[in-house]
């Protein structure tokens, strides 16, 4: 819910600086509204590292998805911590890090969602 919080902020945000501010031609509204969109990122990598983090403790406590899967996501939920402070500190090698967090957020969800559903598919005819 945090994370859909932030990006519901975020997406107003943008919103607003492309119907409004952006044909006023004002180069201060603009960088300002550019940067509380791009600040708001941190704040949404936080919660979503938090998911994914409990998600994979739970997931390695119950076997129910493979171990793999389980510490992969452990690992994920810290770099996309770390990674969303690439906005604020502006450095290239946090950048990286939430390339590569994001890319892996996206294979673990999918990865977690097809498992998920395979394990249900498999049970209900069983």
């Amino acid at each position: 819910m945090a994370a859909a919080s932030v990006s519901l902020v975020q997406g107003t945000f943008a919103q607003v600086l492309a119907n409004h501010v952006a044909a006023t031609g004002d180069a201060g509204a603009i960088r300002a509204l550019l940067e509380l969109d791009l600040e708001t990122d941190t704040f949404k990598l936080l919660p979503l590292g938090l998911l994914v983090g409990a998600t994979s403790i739970l997931a390695l406590r119950t076997g129910f998805l493979p171990q793999w899967l389980g510490w992969s996501g452990v690992v994920l939920s810290v770099l996309l911590v770390v990674a969303g402070w690439s906005f604020p500190l502006n450095s290239s090698a946090l950048g990286v890090a939430l390339d590569v967090a994001l890319v892996g957020l996206l294979l673990w969800v999918a990865s977690v969602s097809v498992i998920i559903l395979w394990r249900t598919e498999r049970g209900t005819r069983a």
